[in-house]
């Protein structure tokens, strides 16, 4: 046989290792083992279609959006316009204020499974993310107009915020939902085929590797919008609320524009009707702020949470480009289970971490175990530990997302069947909501000083989660 030219593909010829029809045809790709002969080619990712940039752009613009909206949401409801530490807009308290942000953050990871029944009963993936869009987009115009200097001087202030929070919760669920599964499904080639490199290499074309690489992208794209909360509140306090809504409104309109002008390129399947209850996945729960009762020695309280944004758009490329093939060169699968597993693990490390972090606090100077306790230096002086000893905590949070969160959304996807791909992701996604309920049962650890033990008792809840899924025998047979 003539070498292939360059740049040509060929599917991998069926044989009793490959067969030509896999067990279940419209979900599962062909076998990942190599055909006779083809064993020592080495298997990559294809490159992406166009249309894989353009959606995870859409997913970048919605995350800008609604972390925008989120980073000063607080305090504009929390303080009134005119306090003598940091201005607000409606007034309502830290209880209240954090009642609303709550709701809001719970409202938004129930509405996917929602915007999942709508796309794959009646309207397809790209119809309900447009009409989401155009939903979300109006809740954005309605905060902008509802926190001019001029409206919040009147009663339709709150009542305008109120209705803004719904509409973008109900449009977070519409793109959510769908967005993961319509990357995945623009990735069209077969299960595996044979190429010839530019390079002169000949390699084997993996769908499965390509999959995991559009997820690891999507994840990526997520966290880069993630930091536009640092934008907004720099915005917040220089030029008011109205113009740190309208930036995220602005950036999201982009997206929507994005979204209008390819909305026929897409490669999507068509609503079926059949929608069916399945289980929810677990979901461990992540630390809580601390900096307040440590020294800062300069640095912004409002930057540490960022560092697991940053993390991850630094490790998640470095997975996928280096760590993973190496790996996989090595000859070690690297399969969903295992990635999951190791993600929980690396969790309760972190946990276990931020309890060494809460007892040096509680054993360092002036205020010891009752950090800024009013009857301590009148709750004005932290104690004496470094801020900056929390930052690896959020590193190993950001390292097992990288691992779990991505392997997750992958494993959601591969398995579902195909009429049921954006309820099982809106599924995964409401297991935020469910973290959040489960959260409540250690209440009574968050005040000093039981805040070690509410780490500790995170760390082995999310340590036997991972054992147990790793003990299951869907784990046993994927790792084998």
């Amino acid at each position: 046989m003539s070498r292939p030219e360059p740049d040509t593909a060929t599917t991998l010829i069926a044989t009793d290792r490959t067969p030509l029809l896999p067990a279940i045809a419209e979900d599962m790709p062909p076998p990942s083992s190599i055909a006779n002969g083809h064993g020592h080619l080495r298997k990559v990712a294809d490159n992406f279609p166009s249309t894989v940039w353009v959606i995870a752009s859409i997913e970048f613009c919605e995350r800008f959006a609604y972390f925008g909206v989120l980073g000063p949401m607080q305090n504009y409801i929390q303080n009134p316009r005119v306090d003598p530490i940091r201005s607000g807009g409606i007034g309502l308290g830290q209880a209240h204020a954090t009642l609303i942000n709550q709701g809001f953050m719970i409202w938004c990871f129930l509405t996917p499974v929602l915007g999942a029944v709508v796309a794959e009963q009646y309207l397809g993936r790209v119809k309900t993310i447009l009409y989401s869009a155009a939903i979300y987009g109006g809740g954005l115009a309605i905060l902008v107009l509802s926190s001019l200097p001029a409206v919040r001087e009147t009663v339709i202030s709150l009542p305008g915020l109120l209705l803004s929070l719904f509409l973008i919760g109900v449009g977070t669920g519409g793109i959510k939902a769908n967005v993961s599964p319509l990357l995945a499904e623009q990735c069209t080639s077969p299960g595996q085929v044979i190429r010839l490199l530019k390079s002169g290499e000949t390699v084997i074309i993996d769908r499965e590797f390509t999959v995991q690489r559009v997820f690891a992208t999507y994840f990526l794209f997520i966290n880069a919008g993630c930091l536009a909360a640092l934008a907004s509140v720099e915005i917040e306090q220089s030029y008011g609320f109205s113009a740190a809504f309208a930036i995220p409104m602005t950036v999201f309109i982009i997206g929507f524009i994005a979204l209008m002008t390819s909305k026929d390129q897409y490669n999507s399947s068509a609503p079926d009707g059949s929608i069916i209850p399945n289980v929810l996945h677990p979901l461990w729960i992540t630390i809580k702020h601390k900096a307040a009762t440590m020294q800062t020695h300069g640095t912004p309280n409002d930057i540490l949470p960022y560092m697991n944004p940053i993390t991850t758009l630094f490790l998640l490329p470095l997975l996928d480009r280096l760590i993973f093939p190496t790996v996989r060169n090595l000859g070690y699968p690297v399969h969903h289970f295992p990635r999951i597993t190791a993600g929980f693990m690396v969790c309760a490390l972190a946990m276990l971490y931020a309890a060494f972090v809460q007892r040096t606090i509680y054993v360092s100077p002036p205020c010891y175990d009752h950090p800024r306790s009013p009857t301590c230096m009148h709750g004005q002086v932290p104690n004496d530990a470094s801020v900056l000893l929390q930052v690896p905590a959020y590193i190993l949070v950001a390292s097992s997302e990288c691992l779990a969160s991505v392997a997750g959304l992958e494993y959601a996807y591969a398995n579902a069947p195909k009429s049921m791909r954006s309820l099982i992701m809106a599924l995964y996604l409401s297991t935020v909501s469910v973290g959040t309920f489960l959260a409540m049962a250690v209440l009574p650890l968050t005040v000093d000083p039981k805040i070690t033990w509410m780490y500790i008792v995170l760390a082995m809840a999310v340590f036997g989660a991972g054992a147990a899924l790793w003990s299951v025998p869907v784990q046993r047979n994927e790792a084998g």
